[in-house]
């Protein structure tokens, strides 16, 4: 799936490599997803089994013209025995920060989720002062639910987050370049 900047594909060794950099430097993980060090293989064990790709979750790396930009990736959440969603999170290489890419990659990722599976909602947690995160989910159409008080530990503090979602209906008009118009890339 692509838009005029930006391509989702499949996760390869090259990015497993550098998202393994990028996890066990703390300035680049600043200010919202630095969490300590922590075992910095883990990422390339679940590449070499399963691509990052699961029933139950799955990684997309997200390139420009200039390379990998940021990965996304989406965690299975029941909703009811009979129902789940995807709950997803991003990390922007720094490169790729405050240049617009965000939302194209959630866009396109909305899109890929909603395609390829049957669910019906998708949600992120934002931590409360991640100002940014917060514009990109309201940009591509996600609806703020509510305060997860205490959700997340980091930097010694326990953070709230804040509930965002988005439905199968709301989602035909959000993805930055028209999803509908989106491309399967080879």
């Amino acid at each position: 799936m692509t838009t005029a900047r930006v391509r989702l594909r499949q996760v390869d060794a090259e990015d497993v490599a550098e998202l393994e950099r990028a996890i066990s430097d703390p300035a680049v993980m600043a200010p919202f997803e630095w969490y300590g060090w922590r075992d910095r293989h883990r990422l390339r064990r679940e590449w070499e089994r399963d691509g990052l790709m699961s029933d139950e979750r799955g990684a997309l790396m997200a390139e420009g013209d200039d390379g990998p930009l940021c990965m996304v990736s989406w965690t299975r959440v029941p909703t009811s025995p009979a129902a789940f969603c995807w709950r997803i999170a991003g990390l922007s290489l720094p490169a790729a920060r405050g240049r617009g890419y965000a939302a194209e990659t959630l866009g396109l990722l909305v899109r890929y989720l909603f395609d390829c599976s049957p669910v019906h909602r998708i949600e992120a947690a934002v931590e409360v002062g991640n100002i940014a995160s917060q514009r990109v989910c309201e940009k591509m159409g996600f609806v703020q639910e509510g305060l997860l008080r205490g959700y997340t530990f980091r930097a010694g503090q326990w953070r709230d987050c804040l509930m965002f979602s988005i439905l199968r209906p709301e989602a035909a008009d959000t993805a930055g370049e028209p999803a509908v118009a989106a491309t399967t890339a080879g």
